[in-house]
């Protein structure tokens, strides 16, 4: 099943940095954790994530926007 968090998030993080500060929420707790793998980002209603590199503030979101944090 899926759960929402709110998670504010400095504009200027980067999508791997936004992925960490949820990893640090949920990974260990809610989520197993798995070593090796990369953590990905993407609106809920998106089939592809963002750039690892893409900054928060020019993904387009708006301000409570769904999103999916993933392993790949």
């Amino acid at each position: 099943g899926y759960e929402y968090k709110l998670i504010a998030v400095d504009l200027e993080k980067t999508m791997d940095e936004f992925a960490q500060i949820c990893a640090d929420i949920m990974v260990g707790c809610e989520v197993r954790p798995k070593p090796g793998r990369v953590l990905r980002v993407r609106r809920q209603e998106d089939d592809e994530p963002h750039p690892r590199d893409m900054k928060v503030r020019d993904a387009g979101w708006i301000e409570v926007e769904s999103v999916v944090v993933y392993y790949e």
